[in-house]
């Protein structure tokens, strides 16, 4: 009997223990219970995905941000200018210099009769570019304009047309690349809209030549 009445009371001990213990426990709400079991598990408690940070991870050697411009455009934007290289020697390879100067000179059209010398006077049409801006600058062919006349040969010109037009045939046009050194030299001819340092390029007809004997 003695036995049984120090169970009793060890039982009742642990009982009151354990009403102890849930006593002191903070009470929380049924609601937010729900919402913490629910979020660890990994879902919402509305039955909504989870976001688990800790679940997702970004790897930025695996991500490559798509082209903007496309491997097509690529491959087009790296074979122009080895185009441009390769052609360019091609479209100078008509141009020839000429001795003592650096100008050169190319024959679009070939003409016949008299050539140019020194001392003629010659009347040409001429189309004037600046090769920097490739913009036209001159040309006896716009409206309002007239043929130019000049003496050829004696500095009456610039040193790049004047010496680029000796030799030409009536009826020849030729084209003609200056360098600023024989053109308009560094401080250029602004009222014209040629720059400092700027190169041209002229393309020029004989017309018609005045020798010293007359019209030729």
């Amino acid at each position: 009997e003695r036995t049984s009445r120090v169970d009793r009371d060890m039982a009742h001990a642990l009982a009151s223990a354990r009403v102890l213990r849930l006593c002191a426990r903070p009470v929380v709400p049924k609601r937010a219970q729900t919402r913490r079991f629910a979020v660890r598990a990994g879902r919402h408690p509305r039955r909504r995905p989870f976001f688990n940070p800790r679940r997702f991870r970004v790897d930025a050697c695996k991500i490559s941000a798509p082209d903007p411009i496309g491997a097509q455009m690529k491959a087009r934007v790296l074979v122009l200018p080895l185009l441009i290289v390769a052609l360019f020697p091609l479209a100078l390879a008509d141009m020839e210099p000429i001795p003592g100067y650096a100008t050169t000179k190319q024959t679009i059209t070939a003409g016949s009769g008299p050539v140019v010398a020194k001392g003629d006077t010659v009347t040409v049409h001429a189309t004037g570019i600046v090769e920097e801006g490739d913009k036209k600058f001159w040309s006896t062919k716009d409206p309002g304009q007239k043929p130019f006349t000049y003496q050829a040969g004696v500095g009456a010109v610039i040193t790049g047309w004047d010496q680029g037009c000796l030799g030409m045939n009536v009826g020849e046009t030729r084209k003609l690349k200056i360098p600023a050194k024989e053109g308009y030299g560094a401080g250029g001819f602004p009222a014209w809209g040629i720059p400092p340092g700027g190169t041209l390029l002229f393309e020029i007809e004989v017309l018609s030549i005045k020798g010293k004997g007359g019209e030729l």
